[in-house]
């Protein structure tokens, strides 16, 4: 009966997941990753695995040490734009439903209704994240293999982690090089997760061990020391260094961060809770705080959880140090508080069982109509052109000679796709020539697309900055 709940949920969330990507396409730098050309205006060569590690190596020295998931990234594109968002399906779904184990383990669920309580808020809240942060982490391949890959394996690590402390038989040297494998490729992937990684052991023995903290050392040092491992080799790349030098970013001093922080919180605050999912997560503090001071053996369900908050929160620390930001930048922060929140309606689950479970069903039903709104609607109407545009490039790269000019029409939704090179962004079309192999005096000629509605004029918006 658990194998089957396990698998009606892995079924929900891979059709949620597989139709969220199902009309998402490459935007800005993925040409440029796709073709190993980023930083160097050119392809470093033809793709192999050679050339992919090559092209890494250079990027460790000259760009940034976001090698190892780039490398996940740069071999999935390889598959094409369909087999790339379906490696991006399949990631997004492993990495909710770990997330939702997640939350069945700290709520030591009992019944298929607490399970389904915490799987639909759970969704609830995913599918209520700002547009703003979709199409600058998720919807952005190059921002995904960052901000969003990389959460699966540190999922894995925290869900074993919980696993060890709810039954001993969790507890073996297997799990403890898995935990070990798990947190030092997060700390090695970006460093928002890496500050996740870290950030986790020690908040994990405060509130969830506490005086039994010293049993559990090997499992301690098995997350912490790896992910300070995997830390260290990102950020000591010296293409970062170089990267900060060439765009004239240098990180602020103390007194700068200091005097920044009210400004940042408010606005970090804001950012998280004036949206849907900000009301939505608003709510499920209440219901834990409420639970957790009515409920006295619901009490430690809601400590639990702690340690996800303090990764949450370490996510968001960037905002007070690094010299950019973006939606993407939310995106680790709020995939962690949402999970610290997916037992809220749980906690209720007894006396209050079924009317927790009917607004369950009914906030699921307005997340996914809402979704379907703001978010799936308008990627779906741009994927004819996204389509159009590929085969028109594909045909002039097969002519002999190659024409002159190709013809790229701009996508109906501006708010729903990331930076084209028609957006003020004239180096993308380098990139889009690499990826398909044109000649660098091949002019592309943008004109409206054959599919964009009469009545609404195409809008041009400032495009974001590379993840």
């Amino acid at each position: 009966m658990k194998r089957m709940g396990d698998m009606a949920a892995l079924a929900l969330l891979f059709a949620v997941t597989y139709f969220q990507y199902r009309y998402v396409w490459i935007y800005h730098d993925d040409y440029a990753y796709a073709s190993l050309s980023y930083g160097l205006g050119k392809p470093i060569g033809e793709i192999s695995p050679a050339n992919i590690l090559r092209y890494l190596g250079w990027h460790y020295t000259h760009i940034g040490g976001r090698i190892l998931f780039f490398f996940f990234q740069i071999s999935a594109m390889q598959l094409g734009v369909q087999g790339f968002m379906l490696v991006q399906s399949v990631t997004t779904c492993l990495l909710l439903f770990t997330l939702y184990k997640i939350g069945c383990l700290i709520r030591g669920v009992e019944n298929t209704r607490q399970k389904a309580l915490i799987l639909l808020l759970l969704l609830s809240l995913y599918l209520l994240i700002r547009v703003a942060v979709y199409r600058d982490s998720s919807f952005w391949a190059s921002a995904a293999s960052l901000y969003g890959w990389p959460q699966l394996p540190l999922a894995m690590g925290v869900f074993l982690a919980y696993a060890c402390a709810a039954d001993a038989r969790w507890r073996n040297k297997s799990v403890y090089v898995c935990v070990a494998l798990c947190f030092f490729i997060a700390g090695f992937s970006q460093e928002q997760v890496a500050l996740s990684a870290v950030a986790f052991m020690p908040a994990f023995a405060l509130f969830v061990l506490g005086k039994e903290a010293g049993k559990y050392k090997g499992l301690l040092l098995s997350g912490l020391l790896p992910a300070l491992a995997g830390m260290a080799v990102l950020y000591a790349a010296p293409g970062n260094y170089v990267r900060m030098a060439y765009k004239g970013e240098p990180m602020p001093g103390l007194y700068a961060v200091a005097t920044r922080i009210p400004e940042k919180t408010c606005y970090i605050a804001a950012k998280v809770f004036d949206s849907w999912f900000g009301a939505l997560l608003g709510l499920s503090l209440a219901l834990m705080v409420l639970a957790a001071l009515a409920r006295p053996e619901r009490r430690r369900a809601v400590i639990a959880t702690l340690p996800l908050w303090v990764m949450a929160l370490a996510a968001a620390a960037v905002f007070y140090v690094a010299p950019v930001k973006g939606p993407r930048m939310f995106f680790p922060t709020l995939i962690w508080a949402l999970t610290a929140a997916s037992p809220a309606f749980s906690l209720w689950e007894g006396r209050y069982g079924k009317v927790a479970l009917v607004l369950a069903v009914a906030l699921f039903s307005f997340a996914g109509y809402n979704y379907y709104q703001r978010v799936f609607s308008g990627y779906h109407a741009n994927y004819a052109t996204c389509v159009l545009n590929d085969a028109n490039l594909r045909k002039a790269a097969k002519q002999v000679p190659p024409p002159e000019s190709v013809t790229f029409y701009r996508l109906p939704r501006r708010r729903h796709s990331n930076a084209m090179p028609y957006h003020n962004r004239a180096y993308i079309e380098t990139w889009i020539k690499n990826y398909y192999k044109l000649p660098p005096g091949t002019v592309l000629v943008y004109e409206r697309s054959p599919y964009a509605s009469k009545r609404a004029p195409q809008q041009q918006e400032p495009a974001p900055s590379n993840p």
